[in-house]
């Protein structure tokens, strides 16, 4: 009898569960929308298109790369509510924390590190200007500038400063 019991107890739940919705979703990204957050990705089993689906919620949002595999979640069972969980490839990272912002462009291949007073590429600039017009004192009085060699090595570092960081 408690065989039958327990066979009954799993046919039921077995049931219930074919009429649960699914919950993730594999899809391809098919077009995003970076200033609004948001894309719309083409499912991998049913074909059908999911629009409006989230890059995050906040803290942390993911470009993906256009036709990467990425995986998609059901906000409270919610048709039309989808978000990005991850994505296969990425091509834009941005993620908050407290005040602090970090974003990574893979494209431009630059970074950016910010708080809401200053950023890191405003506080290297200006370390840079500050040597850059630096004047030193010597017996004979005041230089009038650094040698040519440092002046060079300078004008590298801020190029690569140019190169690696965001505004």
């Amino acid at each position: 009898m408690a065989d039958n019991v327990t066979e009954f107890i799993e046919m039921m739940s077995q049931s219930g569960k074919s009429h649960i919705k699914v919950q993730t979703a594999w899809a391809t990204v098919k077009s995003v929308d970076w200033n609004k957050k948001t894309m719309t990705a083409t499912g991998v089993r049913d074909g059908l298109d999911y629009y409006n689906v989230s890059l995050g919620v906040g803290a942390i949002f993911i470009k993906p790369k256009s036709d990467t595999l990425c995986l998609i979640g059901m906000i409270e069972n919610k048709d039309a509510a989808w978000m990005l969980l991850d994505a296969k490839e990425a091509i834009a990272v941005e993620v908050k924390v407290g005040d602090v912002k970090v974003a990574i462009d893979g494209i431009a291949g630059k970074w950016m590190v910010n708080n809401e007073q200053t950023g890191l590429k405003d506080i290297l600039t200006k370390i840079h200007d500050t040597i850059l017009n630096l004047k030193v004192n010597t017996p004979s009085g005041p230089s009038v500038g650094l040698l040519p060699d440092t002046v060079a090595d300078l004008g590298e570092i801020d190029i690569k400063i140019n190169q690696l960081l965001m505004d």
